[in-house]
Order: C-alpha cells, then structure tokens, then sequence
C-alpha cells in the first residue's frame, strides 16, 4: 500500500487575524484549528503518519496536546517563512525518498476525506499534485507596479489554489535543492517550487472544495465554527 504521511505546515503567525496567538491555535468549538485540521488526516485510514511543523515557541506545548497519538510521529519546530518549515519536513523524511508527503495548510481545518483520498491515489500517477477548485471569477493580471490591467487569461484554464499538496520526497527534495542555489528564491507553496525549479515534473490537480478555506481573518471564525457545529 501507498505510504502516505501528512505534514501539517502550523508554523506561521498569521498577522492578518490580530490577536496575540497564532490563528492556528484558535479555540473552536472546545479544541484548536490546528487540532480539527490534524484530526481529518488522523482519521483518514489511508494516512500512514502524520507530522507536526509549528512555531518554535510553541513545541512544547503541541507535544502535549497531541501525547499519547501513535498516529502523529513528528513534531518539529517550524522555520521563518512557510519554505523554510517546508523543507524542514522535507529534509525530516530524508531517509524515505519515496515516501508520499502530503502537505496541508493546518489553518484549513474543513479538509474533506475526498479530497486526502485524491491527494493519496494521485501517487499513481503524479510525482507531484495540488488541490484546487476552478475559478468562478475572471482573474486579471496587473502590470507591474501598477494598478493597471496587463492580461486577462480565459476563465476556464484559472483554478484557486489549495492544500494538502502532495509529493514524492526525493522531487520535493530535488527541487529545494535547486532553489537554496537560487539568491533570489521566493514561493508561496510548495509547488511553485517544483514549477520553478523543476519544470519537467508534471503537477497534477485534484479536486478541492469551496469548504476548504484558509482561515485568514477574525470573521472567518464564525463560519468555521458554525461548520463544526453541525459536525
């Protein structure tokens, strides 16, 4: 059977929320993001092991809130950019180059079954895979610089982004390898890397949800909460 391993990237500090703790560790509903996030993955039978990346400040406290869970197997201290903590887990698995890795927001607590099962039974096809919903906005793109309109791409090839995004180690590995070379290295997830630095790897997609949001701001905790009370 596929060894599948979710990484649960909760090292950031989300600013846009306010407040004096990090958003994944919000209360909702009598437990925190990063503990409704983890416990789809924990649930899921296809999920060999799950793995923890949190603020460092914080890991002493994550290793008790999830003692005693034979499922989780890492908790490891998160880097300063979302990059950063992603290759800690990375190089954290560096002994199983063949392993699935599939890395999830933990400030997207409302991840369904569906879409880990799709995550896992990509391994089939893809070295690498992201979730993502088409979009049903027309998306622009500005000049640089400027507020102004440069390209408008046709509708029906634009999808949103999401997580879990799912990969083989050894290619996520490779293609870290390639971009620490890089002075100028920045992405904002994990596939932008592969996209860049490996430009041969095909990147599959697989459906998300509209459910599936990133919790970003104060008011997104209502309908998080409303979710799970219906649960």
């Amino acid at each position: 059977m596929q060894m599948a391993i979710a990484v649960i990237l909760a090292a950031g500090y989300g600013t846009r929320m306010g407040g004096l703790m990090p958003k994944q560790f919000w209360p909702i509903e009598g437990r925190t993001v990063l503990e409704h996030t983890a416990e789809a993955f924990l649930q899921h039978p296809g999920i060999t092991e799950v793995a923890l990346v949190v603020p460092q400040v914080q890991l002493q406290w994550v290793q008790t809130l999830f003692a005693g869970i034979p499922k989780v197997k890492k908790i490891l201290a998160g880097g300063v950019t979302r990059s950063d903590s992603s290759l800690i887990a990375v190089r954290a698995y560096a002994n199983q180059p063949d392993v699935w890795l599939l890395f999830h927001d933990g400030a997207r607590p409302l991840v369904t079954a569906e879409t880990i099962t799709a995550a896992i039974d990509a391994a089939a096809k893809y070295e690498a895979v992201t979730a993502a919903i088409p979009s049903i906005d027309t998306i622009l793109v500005s000049k640089a610089d400027c507020h102004e309109i440069d390209t408008i791409p046709e509708r029906r090839l634009m999808y949103r982004c999401q997580t879990p995004q799912a990969f083989r180690q050894h290619v996520i590995a490779e293609a870290y390898a390639v971009a620490e070379k890089d002075h100028s290295f920045f992405a904002s997830d994990d596939c932008g890397v592969i996209r860049k630095y490996l430009p041969a790897v095909k990147i599959g997609i697989i459906p998300g949800s509209e459910g599936n949001i990133k919790l970003t701001y104060a008011r997104d905790m209502e309908f998080l909460a409303e979710q799970f009370k219906k649960q």
